[in-house]
């Protein structure tokens, strides 16, 4: 005779090992998701911080090489306004030829120097007839004042469309304004 109260209970069993199995796999593949995500966002926090450091790494050295670069042309603007004070245009043009044998081609678009109104005195640029610079910001930057710091104006097209360039100006003839002899002229080497 058969054991009637055995058989439903191997069905029940069979039927909870078919529903255990799968619920325990969803489980195990649950957490394994929860880990792997885990993963993931560590990984992502990992490397977000590696690159806002990279970025500033990068972004120190960018600014220390314009710094310097500033600083360089700052000098080689304030030695071409000492050898025009100096030596005249002779001086000046030889500072220019050294100037633009030491930086890459195209550094320097436009080498000048201009009187206290403004008006161009010398350009490499070879100009014909009268040029003022007294409108431009590079040129009123140190108007009225004793600061004579290198200025650097906003970048804009060139007079013929060139390629964005920036205008600096340095002021001349140390102290600023010059004032030898009750004239009181000064004069500025403007790179633009």
């Amino acid at each position: 005779m058969a054991d009637t109260g055995s058989e439903p209970r191997q069905r029940r069993f069979r039927l909870s090992g078919w529903i255990a199995v799968p619920l325990v796999v969803v489980v195990f593949l649950g957490l394994y998701w929860l880990e792997l995500l885990s993963a993931q966002r560590t990984l992502v926090e990992t490397t977000t911080q590696k690159s806002q450091l990279r970025a500033e790494r990068t972004a120190s050295a960018v600014a220390l090489q314009v710094a310097t670069m500033m600083r360089g042309l700052d000098f080689v603007l304030q030695n071409m306004a000492n050898d025009y004070a100096s030596r005249g245009i002779a001086g000046l043009e030889v500072s220019i030829n050294n100037a633009q044998a030491a930086y890459p081609d195209g550094t320097f678009l436009q080498l000048a120097v201009a009187d206290v109104n403004g008006n161009v005195l010398y350009s490499n640029m070879g100009f014909k007839g009268r040029l003022s610079v007294a409108d431009r910001p590079y040129f009123r930057a140190h108007l009225g004042t004793s600061n004579a710091r290198l200025f650097i104006d906003r970048l804009s097209h060139g007079a013929n469309l060139a390629p964005m360039v920036a205008a600096f100006l340095t002021p001349g003839v140390p102290p600023w304004p010059a004032c030898r002899g009750g004239d009181c002229r000064r004069h500025a080497a403007v790179s633009g």
